[in-house]
């Protein structure tokens, strides 16, 4: 046992305890990925949504964008929302409601989405 865990209160323990899992699960998975001859594309995925109602609930996305661990943009669309647009929340989105008039259908952006999957083979 080291100096930090001889001094963690007795009530910490169960947390102690998950913590040293996820460290030795994380260990793990260090060891697959070291040991694994397939290189591992990191992605972020980025959302914007406007507001299609006065509720927090009442949102539709109206942006996506998809960068690789390089920062370097791999996807960037608007959304075309399937409700009328109360708000397009622009401090937070950066995006006009009149930007999105001629913006594909989100089922034709998520297409997109699904076909830059890599494929298994």
């Amino acid at each position: 046992m080291d100096k930090t865990s001889a001094t963690v209160d007795s009530t910490l323990k169960s947390n102690d305890v998950e913590v040293k899992t996820q460290t030795q699960n994380s260990e793990k998975l260090q060891d697959n990925v070291s040991n694994s001859n397939q290189s591992i594309q990191v992605l972020s995925i980025d959302v914007g949504c406007i507001a299609t109602g006065y509720s927090h609930l009442d949102r539709a996305p109206c942006s996506v964008a998809i960068v690789n661990d390089r920062c370097e943009i791999l996807f960037d669309s608007l959304i075309k929302p399937d409700k009328p647009v109360v708000s397009d929340l622009f401090p937070f989105s950066g995006v006009h409601k009149v930007d999105l008039q001629h913006a594909p259908s989100f089922d034709e952006v998520i297409q997109k989405v699904i076909n830059m999957r890599p494929s298994d083979g």
